[in-house]
């Protein structure tokens, strides 16, 4: 996967948590899809991206071979909005959890 993201410019994807950890803490924008099935975790999970302007959210219901070819053709037809979103991602994300992790644990031990 680190040579996927090594080179890509947008992703799409579900929107499971540790997809939109690994890309946001990357910096990468992209195009979330959440499942429509649960209990609306998968669009949870995406709230926080979107919000700082990291990602798009497109309907399972709504994604058709068009509709994804329209956004993804806007995205990339303009490299400095696509650059931009790829900053907010990397504002939301989180590269250092791992640490985070043990200093919270460290701190309460």
């Amino acid at each position: 996967m680190h040579r996927a993201y090594a080179c890509a410019d947008l992703v799409v994807t579900r929107s499971g948590a540790g997809m939109v950890c690994e890309l946001s803490a990357l910096g990468l924008p992209a195009l979330y899809v959440p499942l429509p099935i649960g209990n609306g975790e998968q669009r949870r999970n995406a709230a926080d991206v979107v919000a700082g302007g990291g990602g798009q959210i497109v309907e399972d219901s709504a994604l058709t071979a068009d509709l994804l070819a329209s956004r993804v053709a806007e995205l990339v037809r303009d490299p400095e909005a696509l650059r931009a979103m790829g900053e907010r991602a990397a504002a939301v994300g989180t590269r250092d959890g791992a640490g985070a992790l043990a200093d919270e644990i460290e701190a309460i031990w």
